[in-house]
This record gives C-alpha cells, structure tokens and sequence, in this order.
C-alpha cells in the first residue's frame, strides 16, 4: 500500500511541474526582447542639372515668403562638420529651396516669341530705298514690352563670382537689343524699398516703380542697366 501510495504521489508532481515549465517556458519565449531593426535615413541627393532645378518643387523650410535670415543661420550653426559638398548643399536646400516652376514657365513663353532683329539704316537718308525702309518701319504695329527688375538687397548676392545684378542688367540689355524700333518699353523695378528686417519686408515686396518709360528706346535707358 505504501509503494502505491508513493507511485501515486510521484505521477501526481510530475504532472503539476510539467505543465509549470511549459509554461515558464512560454513566458521566457515571450521575455525575450525583439531585435529591432536599425532603419538610417539617407537623404536624397540635391539635383544639379538646370533642367531638373527648374522642375523641382523646391519645399524649403524658409523658402519664399518664409525667408528668415536669423533662423537659417542658425540651422546652419547646427550642421555637424565633415559634410561633403552635396551634403551641405543639401542642408542648404532643405533650408531655403525655392520653387523656380512658374519663373521658368515665363522665360519660356518670353522665348517662344518671335522679336525683330534690330537692323541699322546704312544707307543715304535721302536715298528712295532709306525712305522706302522708314516707312515700312514706321508702319509696324506697336509693341508694349515692360522689364521687372528685382532691386533687393539680394541682388549684391553673387553667381559664380558675378554680382546678380550685374548679370541681370546685362540680361536686360542683351533682351532690349532685339526689340523693334516700335516698342514701347517701360522698365520697373522692386523691392528697393524696405529692409530684410520682419518689419521691412512687406514695404520691399509691394514696393514698385516705373523709372523708365512708357517710351521708345533711348539712349538715357543706359543709365539704368550700366
């Protein structure tokens, strides 16, 4: 009796402990904690190509109307050294990208019209044939062309070692050599007014003036785009 009882009693514990390492042995499955996966973030790569520019949709933090020199500076402080050039032109990009779509859009439609070549009367003024050629100049239908130019403080910026606003005046006079004797020309210009100040700015972007024209092409036009 005694050996049956201790048969018993034996069957009877190892049935409670197995069911109690399998358990644990559920638990220590459970415990063991997942191996995350380390997921590193590689920024895109800033385009170069003009063609891709243009395109680009340009989502700079202050882009635009959201330019704020004290902030991008400091943004820049941030930037750890050891950079290579694409990553830092990236940052700069991250920063103040612009959207240049609608500027290109312009420029091509500006390039998809057919302007007259200026030709020069190198004959007799008195001559049938000179005589011939102003009046067929002086029966062409008028043209209006107007020249916005940005005179902003951030035209002293340079482009590849060229002040912005000297390449832009050299634009403007290489533009205005192919306009027809019968253009009305007018060039304006904008924000001259104001500061780069939060106070100044609204004054230099709605700040325009009319400082030539409208009026054929004269000579005192230079002035302005020396």
């Amino acid at each position: 009796m005694k050996h049956t009882y201790k048969l018993f009693l034996t069957l009877l514990c190892t049935m409670l402990v197995l069911p109690g390492c399998s358990l644990l042995g559920q638990q220590s499955d459970k415990q063991k904690p997942e191996k995350k996966q380390e997921i590193t973030y590689k920024p895109p790569k800033p385009l170069t190509k003009w063609e891709e520019i243009v395109k680009d949709d340009g989502k700079g933090i202050y882009a635009a109307d959201r330019y704020d020199m004290d902030a991008v500076w400091k943004e820049l402080d941030k930037v750890k050294e050891g950079l290579t050039v694409e990553e830092y032109y990236a940052e700069v990009l991250r920063l103040v990208g612009d959207s240049y779509n609608q500027e290109e859009k312009q420029f091509e439609e500006i390039k998809a019209r057919k302007y007259q070549e200026p030709e020069l009367l190198t004959l007799d003024p008195q001559s049938p044939d000179a005589q011939k050629k102003v009046q067929e100049l002086s029966q062409e239908p008028k043209q209006n062309v107007v020249i916005l130019l940005d005179a902003s403080g951030s035209m002293n910026g340079t482009v590849e070692g060229q002040k912005k606003m000297e390449l832009a005046k050299s634009a403007v006079n290489r533009f205005v050599a192919k306009l027809s004797p019968n253009t009305n020309l007018t060039l304006r210009v904008y924000g001259h007014k104001g500061s780069n100040d939060k106070n100044g700015k609204d004054v230099s972007c709605q700040s325009t003036e009319a400082i030539y024209g409208p009026k054929p092409y004269e000579s005192s036009f230079q002035s302005f785009t020396r």
